[in-house]
């Protein structure tokens, strides 16, 4: 006991955080032991030892801590026929009456408290396997994405470099009037810059430093944006253009790629036609809005020309923002994008036991077997303690057994020395009303519990050195 307390003092002297709740564990346990030992007095008693029997199977060492408890009765419950006048019989009503009241709370406690456990130690298992699953799935994704990343930039920007040598050796060609000289020399800038960001995003795939992409989409004013795009003749109206720092609120990486391919795409599929850029604040909420008119003779299917990818990407990336994407045809086409203010939107919640996979359900499956066997278990133990009172019953009562005809011998005033050698060794250990005064016996009329005498007793009683009664008890007449 000294070497237990001294192992579960903090050290420091300072009290640790599961101090308090040990002590209280322990005390709950004693309280179990004793009331288990304790026989008892009514049946209200069995409710306090039910409540404590509960509460101590549900505390975080219910399992041992009541197994303690239990032994400890067992111990008592042996050595008290031994030590005191109780009756091995007595013993085994009161523990049927422990492990009714007793033993069946503390075993279901446990083993609900198991079952909630192993259910959540299946979920957290299937949700680390899912993620790690996840994981090793995007690794695989991202690694093929960077193969066909340097490929591109391999064959796209080689493409992408003759082009901007052609464009400078146009740009300084003599023949060449001066306004043509300047969208030569643009041109030429624009696909520098296009080879440039080319490079930078194979880069930073390789790398995987995503801010430097983010950082360096931050630095592209959208305003820059549109001049481009109207420099190279599309018709764009702005409508409610945020400052810089609001739309950073927003992800700018995310706003300036959804401009982009909301112009690109009205430029490419709807060239000369008007585009209405709008921008709607709403706090925690920034819906972009590209329109453009189609083409007289021309319909809004996107899905031509590149195949359609951007937009696909774009949702891609706008759900990973946790924003969303609506296209609409009508008498033009809408691009429609919701971002949601960063730090607004709550990460993955985990795997729950409503959405348990196989594991989980078979996890709950086997504690609920554990549950159905711990409320078996004191059902087999009740049985057996009737079976052994039953049987401790009819030796006692073989042994107590007085035989008709002796017991017609024996009447009232007839001595004691000449009748207690007709009795039996044993008597029945009965709780009746005897004659005041009397110094009673009690003996079995049969031992056959299938006789119709099975339950009477004969109860001789002595007045000194005489026989003061000897009556037949019925047991319907007790």
């Amino acid at each position: 006991m000294v070497s237990w307390v001294r192992a579960s003092a903090p050290a420091g002297g300072r009290r640790s955080p599961g101090g308090g709740r040990r002590v209280g564990d322990a005390l709950v346990a004693a309280a179990f032991a004793v009331l288990l030992v304790l026989p008892p007095v009514s049946g209200v008693f069995v409710i306090p030892l039910a409540v404590v029997a509960a509460t101590c199977g549900w505390s975080s060492r219910g399992a041992w801590s009541g197994g303690l408890a239990l032994l400890a009765a067992a111990v008592v419950g042996a050595m008290a026929p031994v030590v005191s006048a109780v009756s091995l019989q007595g013993v085994l009503v009161v523990a049927a009456l422990d492990v009714c009241f007793g033993v069946l709370p503390w075993l279901v406690a446990v083993a609900w408290r198991a079952r909630r456990a192993s259910t959540e130690a299946a979920a957290a298992a299937a949700e680390q396997r899912e993620r790690v699953r996840r994981h090793e799935a995007e690794a695989a994704l991202a690694r093929e994405r960077m193969l066909l990343a340097e490929e591109l930039h391999d064959d796209l920007g080689h493409a992408l470099s003759l082009v901007a040598l052609n464009l400078g050796r146009l740009e300084l060609e003599p023949r060449i009037e001066e306004p043509s000289r300047d969208a030569i020399a643009a041109s030429r800038r624009q696909v520098a810059e296009a080879v440039a960001r080319l490079g930078a995003s194979v880069e930073v795939l390789r790398s995987g430093e995503q801010a430097a992409l983010v950082s360096r989409h931050r630095q592209v004013d959208l305003d820059g944006l549109v001049a481009d795009a109207r420099a190279a003749g599309a018709l764009i109206e702005v409508v409610g253009r945020p400052s810089a720092d609001r739309v950073a609120e927003f992800g700018a990486a995310t706003v300036f790629r959804v401009v982009q391919e909301g112009v690109t795409n009205a430029v490419k599929h709807a060239p000369g036609q008007p585009v209405t850029l709008r921008f709607d604040d709403a706090g925690n909420r920034l819906r972009i809005t590209v329109t453009n008119d189609v083409p007289a003779g021309r319909g809004s299917d996107r899905s031509g020309g590149g195949g359609g990818y951007g937009l696909v990407a774009l949702g891609e990336r706008v759900r990973l923002a946790g924003g969303t994407v609506e296209t609409s045809d009508g008498d033009g086409f809408t691009l429609s994008v919701v971002l949601p203010r960063e730090g607004t939107v709550t990460a993955d919640r985990p795997v729950s036991v409503g959405q348990a996979p196989n594991e989980v359900v078979r996890a709950r499956r086997r504690s609920t077997a554990l549950i159905w066997a711990a409320a078996l278990v004191p059902v087999v133990a009740v049985g057996c303690i009737a079976v052994a009172v039953q049987l401790l019953t009819l030796q006692r009562a073989r042994e107590a057994e007085l035989e008709p005809e002796v017991f017609a011998q024996i009447a009232p005033g007839d001595a004691r020395a000449g009748v207690e050698p007709l009795l039996p060794g044993g008597q029945l250990d009965i709780d009746d009303d005897p004659p005041a005064g009397g110094d009673c016996s009690y003996y079995a009329v049969t031992s056959n519990p299938l006789d119709d005498a099975s339950g009477d007793y004969y109860r001789i009683c002595f007045d000194g050195d005489v026989v003061a009664s000897a009556d037949l008890i019925s047991a319907g007449h007790r």
